[in-house]
């Protein structure tokens, strides 16, 4: 798309086509990050929910850096795309970005696991049951170092492998959820 485009319909229609996926995947990631409270309320009752608080507080917070750094990466990988029409041209890029991640949050996860006890222990007495469920979930926070590269598939106009993704991986939550407790 131009950028001084006059708003036609076609350029109407490629902004539909292009920003549609990426708002269904958002959606459906929105729906995944709660997912897990649906299953435990249902299967082990509000104070289950209590419990696994800190766990979500975790679970909201360590995506902040990545996504951040998508937000601040997105502009220049969406330019380079734009000059040079070519994916291969993305691949320094992406692992950069990947690197980047990892730097952050390999060391941040695994601080955050060996503090979670004491923490808890020292300034959240109540939440003691929850404190395995909330280790759990800082290491499952590992996977968010996909999310920074992950701007690349916004920019290169390819999303609906990215809404399957979101939409297999919700999917996969609640029926492994029903196979394990049932």
């Amino acid at each position: 798309l131009k950028a001084n485009g006059k708003g036609s319909i076609s350029e109407f229609k490629e902004l539909v086509k292009t920003g549609f996926p990426l708002l269904l995947s958002g959606y459906l990631l929105g729906v995944y990050l709660v997912a897990d409270q649906t299953i435990i309320t249902f299967y082990v009752g509000n104070e289950g929910l209590g419990l696994y608080t800190i766990s979500k507080l975790v679970m909201m917070a360590i995506p902040i850096f990545p996504t951040s750094l998508g937000i601040v990466l997105y502009p220049k990988a969406s330019s380079i795309y734009g000059k040079e029409k070519s994916n291969k041209k993305l691949k320094f890029f992406f692992y950069n970005s990947l690197l980047i991640n990892i730097v952050i949050l390999l060391p941040l996860c695994i601080f955050l696991y060996l503090i979670m006890e004491p923490i808890v222990t020292r300034f959240f007495p109540n939440y003691l049951g929850g404190i395995a469920a909330a280790k759990i979930s800082v290491l499952s926070c590992i996977t968010y170092i996909s999310t920074g590269p992950s701007i690349i598939a916004g920019v290169v106009k390819r999303s609906a492998m990215l809404v399957w993704f979101n939409a297999g991986a919700l999917g996969m939550l609640w029926f492994l959820s029903w196979f394990f407790v049932n």
